[in-house]
């Protein structure tokens, strides 16, 4: 039921026809305030950590997705005085483009359109804004005039880019695929023609040079190099309240990785990650490739938990045995003893890039 109580928890609103696309819900994480005061430390600089990371996983979605987003929320920041259905048509994209993290389904892969927002509606909503000071996302020597042109088809044409990966049989699946992991015009026989070592490569975008496939790698003085020296130094500030060895070494590895780009040092984080036992525990970096038609490119997520009593879960798990006995079910099918599953309550702190808001 919808939250009464202005607390933002529970259910906060449904988006589409009928409320039929999007659910929104106000989640929290019970047992924050029974961390220690380090615990707590810890998981407010990973928090910190995986908030940069959210902007990456714009950039990566679609090239042209993290300047819609920006030119969204300009305008919106600066509707004071707009035609509250224009102000409403304009939100309602920006809903749906925060959630998915561009133009793109997060499930399905394929290009929505705005619902009710229109060419017009959109450059009567930029031209207020632009009057009241918005910061638009100009390059440079760009007109407001530009920028819509530059994007019209990105957002309003089904038909321009519309899959975001393709893995149709037959099909050139790079060239086909809209997800910005290489520049148009960038082939199959393009990354196929490129070395091993390349076309694996989980941190990596490939740019497309005076006709030659160049490799651009996600670090530091790279490309999304901001983002992840702004990552990084969240993580190095997060290292002092580390609960372990293993949670250092683990975050000391991921902060190389991010120099360097070397994918060496990202295993030996996982290894470490994978053998730590903290209570506050998070994720970073590039991980699912799902977006990659060819399945090898990581993009970007991170989410931040901690361990949580685990009452009814724990009950749950200590009497297996007697749910084994009531399953419906032959009882030549059902174990005579049943060991008490793993059963560990997790409060989830964020999740950002592919880990959230989806």
């Amino acid at each position: 039921m919808r939250s009464q109580d202005g607390d933002g928890i529970g259910e906060l609103e449904r988006l589409g026809p009928d409320g039929e696309d999007i659910l929104v819900l106000g989640v929290e994480a019970p047992g924050f305030d029974a961390l220690t005061l380090r615990e707590k430390s810890l998981a407010y600089h990973l928090y910190r950590a995986a908030l940069p990371g959210n902007r990456i996983a714009f950039r990566q979605s679609h090239r042209d997705a993290y300047d819609i987003k920006r030119l969204l929320e300009a305008i919106f920041l600066h509707a004071h005085g707009l035609e509250p259905a224009l102000r409403a048509a304009v939100h309602d994209y920006l809903k749906y483009v925060w959630i998915h993290h561009g133009q793109y389904d997060h499930h399905t892969h394929t290009k929505f359109v705005p619902r009710t927002l229109t060419r017009e509606g959109l450059r009567e909503a930029c031209a207020h804004a632009a009057r009241a000071g918005a910061p638009l996302p100009l390059r440079p020597g760009e007109t407001a005039a530009a920028l819509l042109a530059r994007l019209d088809r990105a957002i309003f044409d089904p038909d321009h880019e519309p899959v975001q990966t393709n893995q149709a049989e037959g099909d050139d699946i790079i060239a086909t695929s809209a997800v910005n992991y290489w520049d148009p015009g960038v082939t199959a026989a393009d990354l196929d023609a490129l070395p091993p070592e390349w076309r694996g490569r989980l941190n990596v975008r490939f740019a497309k040079i005076d006709g030659r496939v160049v490799p651009e790698v996600y670090k530091i003085g790279g490309i999304y190099g901001e983002e992840l020296a702004a990552v990084s130094h969240f993580l190095a500030q997060a290292l002092a309240h580390a609960e372990s060895g293993e949670q250092c070494a683990s975050i000391e590895s991921l902060l190389a990785y991010y120099q360097s780009g070397d994918e060496e040092s990202f295993r030996r984080h996982m290894v470490h990650w994978l053998r730590s036992d903290a209570r506050v525990d998070f994720l970073n970096g590039f991980i699912e490739v799902y977006l990659d038609p060819r399945g090898a490119i990581g993009q970007f997520e991170a989410n931040v938990s901690f361990r949580a009593a685990g009452g009814l879960i724990d009950r749950i798990a200590e009497h297996a045995g007697y749910f084994e006995r009531r399953m419906p079910w032959d009882d030549a099918y059902k174990r005579a003893e049943v060991g008490a599953p793993v059963a560990r309550l997790a409060s989830v702190v964020v999740e950002t890039g592919d880990a959230g808001p989806v």
